[in-house]
């Protein structure tokens, strides 16, 4: 699965290190019409992924299937995997994950998170 173009793999970016991120070339195939394909506007992205706590894909990596991952931290509160839920687009309107599907995903992620022994600030 590419990292640019699907929700866990731009979760893994935002929150990887550098070396990650650095490793990118500047330009980043193109699987839909969605699909960043810029490595300066990916990290702007990255960023406010980093400052959400949660990535989504909206048919970035398949028209019409959208997605959206949570980090999963262990006890060294290092992001170790990624909770992801994807969907036909019709199912996953940008109002649902908005206002159903992040929050829940949200709390699922640090639910486990805190079975790993993570404990938020």
């Amino acid at each position: 699965m590419p990292l640019h173009g699907s929700a866990p793999g731009k979760l893994h970016l935002a929150f990887g290190d550098e070396e990650l991120r650095a490793s990118l070339p500047d330009t980043l195939e193109k699987f839909t019409d969605r699909t960043i394909t810029d490595a300066g506007t990916l990290n702007k992205q990255l960023e406010k992924i980093a400052e959400a706590g949660y990535a989504t894909d909206m048919g970035e990596l398949i028209d019409d299937v959208r997605s959206v991952a949570v980090p999963v931290r262990d006890y060294t509160r290092a992001v170790v995997g990624s909770l992801s839920v994807a969907g036909p687009a019709y199912r996953l309107t940008a109002e649902r994950i908005e206002k159903e599907v992040v929050p829940l995903m949200l709390k699922a992620g640090r639910e486990l998170s805190t079975r790993l022994g993570y404990e938020a600030e």
